[in-house]
């Protein structure tokens, strides 16, 4: 096995996040892209828009209900940056395939704030906070620099194993 620093170790733990969080953005970007290329156009109605807190934002959880293809009435949730009525409509794309996967047919323009390029901008920017602090770490060489200095190896929490 390879012999890394402790920084080339948080480096690597870092990319691995980045690599994990670039995985995601692809497989929302792929559900994206089906939905706008396959998804089918429909007028929902609200049934109920409920207020959610998180850490560092806050959202509505409002479930809709729309009639699919085949006649079928569907229930299903969005997750929206504004509150909606009881009975409000809404413009939305829903993936025939599993109708509920549904996305607002505006989030589905390059420019809405609440999708498109701002979201996307969003998932990316999460993938570069990770995959480039954790490729510097592995490039540039750090972790124990004070313990590789003679004069400090004797020290407590350097490790005794050293040359």
């Amino acid at each position: 096995m390879a012999d890394f620093t402790d920084g080339q170790l948080i480096g690597l733990m870092t990319l691995g996040i980045g690599v994990i969080a670039f995985l995601a953005v692809l497989e929302w970007r792929r559900r994206f892209l089906r939905l706008r290329r396959n998804g089918v156009t429909t007028v929902a109605e609200v049934i109920s828009s409920d207020h959610r807190v998180g850490e560092n934002s806050s959202w509505y959880r409002t479930r809709i209900s729309l009639r699919d293809l085949e006649g079928e009435d569907v229930s299903a949730k969005l997750n929206l940056t504004r509150s909606h009525n009881a009975g409000d409509k809404l413009r939305v794309v829903y993936d025939p395939e599993k109708p509920t996967r549904v996305s607002l047919a505006s989030s589905l323009d390059d420019w809405n704030p609440d999708g498109g390029l701002l979201a996307f901008g969003r998932r990316w920017g999460l993938v570069l906070i990770f995959v480039i602090p954790g490729v510097l770490m592995l490039l540039i060489p750090f972790g124990d620099p004070i313990c590789d200095d003679p004069a400090f190896r004797d020290m407590q929490f350097c490790e005794t194993d050293r040359p």
